[in-house]
């Protein structure tokens, strides 16, 4: 269509220059003049009959007497008698009257004129636009939509041949060559053709759009203005599709994250997908913030499907709090963030990072760096018989480690580039977890990592800054005496306890009613407190730990320092899993191998939690020389075993005697007094700021023996 409009500047034109067009012109010009002046010929013989002579100025035409072939002067007119006079003006009557015939028949000649000489123009350029648009034609048969446009296209040009003037006046002035090389066609723009979508005919398939900027514009289209003169203008030529248009009959991929940030977005495409088809729409049209005069596109069918790509939680927010959402999108898709791992799953994603290496042009990793990558790629995933699908921080280790390569002049990856990649990532990022190591070794934050004190413990805590994950420990304390058989949780009295920690707190006094108070009462008044905590705590990871501390309390047995204990209990006293065990078991590590590792020193752990493990090379070695400990328990008895050194019998004998003997003076003191007051009751407090996290799915396999890759374990059975 563009080649047609361009054939059709040069061609119409052309064709009112041939002299055929030229000659007939000067015809129907010729023809008029000469009957103008035949009329007046003819006028000015009758006026010369009656003795009146017709002139013509530029003002127009006046009447004048003669006499003998003179223009009778007005003294003259004056001197001649009254009949004489009144002749003559009867004769000036009359020729005025004449001429004012033929001046009505003027302007009648001209527009006959002026309307052959269209007819001419338009028989002229019928041919001219006909032999081009024929061409045309013939390339569109096929279309009877573009052979209907056509048509219409031909019927416009033939009623509108002054357009072509106007623009070569136009190109005069700009020039013709920068006027077409740049599109701007002026008032032949109309026979433009706006392709608004297409698709490469030798692509197979239907259309896949990816809109990774969704906002409304790119959604649904958009009209542009230009500024001529100071004005902004518009035309159809300026209206531009959004990916809803580009997807029509396809697949359109949105993010999901990115839809909702931009404002009216998500209306506007639940409204296109209710309708079934696209209005263009902007922003300012629709917060009516302007009034610039601009088009109206009609609205454009559309049949596709629109795939959201997002998390479990935007799914959540999207079917509870909009109705519309279930409405569209039925068909969900839950992916795995992470696949079991085996000897054939580590190869598919050892060839997968082979692969991404030569796609990225990165050095390739030899066989031991794939092993390390797959580790790695293990530990991401929290389990040690899992692999995480979410591989962007590997493929960045990957380029890490490429680099030290390359510094190198090694011809590939090896073992030590992915480790010190991964060290230096480590060192990057734990500016927080230094500092608080810092406190702990300079006796700031208060933790002992040997000998035995009772009522206290080391608990481990994990904390999450940005992206990275480490563990630490905390020094829990605890307190009992007589009284009215409660156990006061300090961070919730505080307002720092989150609601998961003051359940695991409540659960002790339940293991404790089931195990010491089945027939007789609780006479026991307790506190418990995370030491120099002074942000919020939550989670139950620490439960196991409290619950030994608080037992050591009551019995007065002391626990050894030189243990880390995590893990969450229920009333029955099984232990059971918890989150981050990696990191909280590294984080007792650091301390312990910065004040010199002893080999009493060690972690406490629930069984359940040894399919996690995927420590350090530092820590393994440790534990094979017998310089660390790894326990894994299942009961609390099996913690209080190895924390007192007592037998769990024995050790639950103390405790309740100590409960009995707090009974006992509560009797003596004629019961629960000023001596032995009640404490506070307990309330329910907003979470805070987490200390420990919990797993978001606690592992629900079996204890199972644990693996060697990777691990260190001692049983306590």
């Amino acid at each position: 269509m563009r080649d047609l409009v361009l054939d059709l500047i040069a061609a119409v034109p052309a064709a009112f220059e041939k002299p055929e067009f030229q000659a007939r012109k000067e015809a129907l010009q010729e023809a008029f003049v000469n009957r103008k002046e035949d009329a007046f010929e003819k006028l000015g013989e009758e006026g010369r009959n009656r003795d009146v002579a017709i002139i013509q100025t530029p003002m127009g035409f006046s009447l004048a007497p003669l006499e003998n072939g003179e223009v009778l002067d007005p003294k003259s007119f004056n001197a001649l008698s009254k009949d004489e006079q009144k002749r003559r003006q009867s004769q000036l009557k009359e020729v005025q009257d004449l001429l004012a015939d033929s001046l009505r028949d003027l302007p009648k000649w001209e527009r006959e004129t002026r309307q052959n000489l269209r007819t001419l123009e338009r028989d002229t350029a019928e041919v001219a636009i006909a032999e081009s648009i024929e061409e045309t034609r013939a390339l569109l048969q096929e279309f009877p939509a573009a052979i209907e446009h056509l048509d219409a296209m031909h019927r416009d040009l033939v009623e509108n041949i002054v357009l072509f003037s106007t623009f070569a006046a136009q190109s005069r002035d700009a020039g013709v060559g920068p006027a077409i090389s740049n599109g701007l066609l002026g008032p032949l723009e109309r026979y433009g053709v706006n392709v608004f979508v297409t698709h490469d005919d030798e692509r197979s398939g239907v259309p896949v759009v990816e809109e990774v900027h969704p906002t409304l514009a790119n959604l649904v289209g958009r009209v542009e203005h230009r500024a001529e003169a100071g004005v902004l203008t518009t035309s159809f030529m300026l209206i531009k599709p959004g990916a809803l248009h580009m997807a029509n009959g396809g697949y359109l991929i949105i993010d999901g994250h990115s839809l909702f940030r931009e404002p009216l977005a998500w209306d506007a495409l639940k409204r296109c997908l209710r309708q079934s088809e696209v209005e263009i729409e902007s922003v300012s049209e629709v917060l009516n913030l302007t009034t610039t005069i601009t088009l109206d596109p009609e609205p454009i069918p559309i049949d596709l499907r629109v795939i959201l790509v997002g998390d479990a939680w935007m799914h959540h927010v999207l079917v509870t709090y909009d109705p519309d959402f279930s409405v569209h999108f039925k068909l969900l898709a839950d992916f795995e963030t992470d696949a079991q791992r085996s000897e054939s799953s580590e190869a598919a994603f050892a060839a997968k990072l082979s692969a991404h290496a030569i796609r990225e042009g990165l050095l390739p990793p030899d066989n031991s760096a794939l092993e390390r990558l797959v580790e790695e790629t293990a530990r991401s995933s929290g389990d040690a018989d899992r692999l995480s699908l979410v591989s962007s921080d590997i493929r960045d280790l990957m380029i890490e480690a490429s680099h030290r390569a390359g510094v190198a002049n090694r011809a590939s990856i090896t073992l030590a580039d992915v480790a010190e990649s991964i060290a230096s990532r480590r060192r990057r990022s734990s500016r927080i977890s230094d500092r608080m190591q810092e406190g702990i070794l300079r006796d700031i934050a208060l933790i002992d990592t040997d000998g035995v004190t009772a009522g206290q413990i080391n608990c481990l805590s994990v904390f999450q800054v940005g992206g990275f994950i480490f563990g630490k420990p905390t020094r829990v304390t605890a307190r009992a005496r007589p009284g009215s058989g409660q156990v006061i949780d300090i961070e919730r009295e505080a307002s720092l306890g989150g609601p998961i920690h003051s359940k695991g707190v409540m659960i002790l006094t339940g293991y404790m009613v089931g195990r010491y108070a089945v027939d007789k009462a609780m006479s026991l008044q307790a506190s418990l407190v995370f030491e120099q905590s002074y942000g919020g705590v939550e989670g139950d990871s620490a439960s196991l730990g409290e619950l030994c501390a608080l037992l050591s309390a009551i019995a007065d047995v002391p626990l050894a320092q030189s243990l880390g204990v995590t893990g969450s209990v229920n009333q029955r006293g099984q232990v059971q899993a918890i989150g981050g065990v990696n990191e909280k078991i590294e984080g007792f590590f650091d301390i312990c191998n910065a004040r010199g590792l002893t080999g009493e020193q060690g972690v406490i752990i629930p069984w359940s939690n040894v399919q996690h493990l995927m420590l350090n090379e530092e820590i393994v070695q440790a534990c094979r020389a017998g310089r660390f400990n790894v326990y894994a328990v299942h009961t609390v008895d099996e913690a209080i075993a190895l924390l007192t050194g007592v037998s769990p019998d024995i050790f639950h004998e103390k405790v309740d005697a100590s409960l009995s003997a707090f009974a006992q003076a509560i009797s003596e003191s004629g019961g629960i007094s000023e001596k032995f007051p009640a404490g506070p009751v307990p309330k329910t407090v907003p979470p805070s700021d987490p200390l420990g996290t919990p797993p978001e799915e606690p592992p629900s396999k079996p204890p199972r023996t644990p693996p060697s890759r990777s691990s260190a374990t001692r049983e306590t059975r």
